[in-house]
């Protein structure tokens, strides 16, 4: 089997622990409980970040989380079967949610966290 990198952006007042359960939940839900879904339900928990341990913008977040995937990188990173790796994320305080019916995109004037890392599929 082999694995797959994943992102997954929560936007609300939990904590970090609290928001990863949320969104694990939801891919559980959405996913199934069968395993290999190469999703964030594969991580048995989840860390903060060490390059990024303070609130940062979504962009700067979102290049962290793909800076990892470079063997270049002389970071510590995430690895299949080890926790999702969390980036508190700063609220956009003139953020305006506009979902076109499609899916609504997270409410970004909230903080948050990205959750990264790769999961098995």
């Amino acid at each position: 089997m082999g694995a797959t990198s994943f992102e997954n952006e929560y936007r609300g007042p939990l904590d970090m622990k609290e928001a990863y359960r949320e969104v694990k939940d939801q891919a559980l839900y959405d996913h199934g409980h069968s395993g290999y879904s190469g999703t964030i339900a594969e991580t048995p928990g989840v860390i903060i970040d060490p390059a990024t341990p303070l609130p940062v913008d979504i962009d700067v977040a979102e290049k962290r989380a793909q800076f990892w995937e470079r063997e270049d990188g002389g970071q510590p990173t995430p690895q299949k079967w080890e926790a999702a790796w969390a980036v508190p994320l700063k609220p956009i305080p003139d953020f305006v949610r506009d979902t076109k019916g499609y899916w609504p995109d997270p409410d970004r004037s909230q903080p948050g966290w990205l959750f990264y890392g790769l999961a098995s599929c």
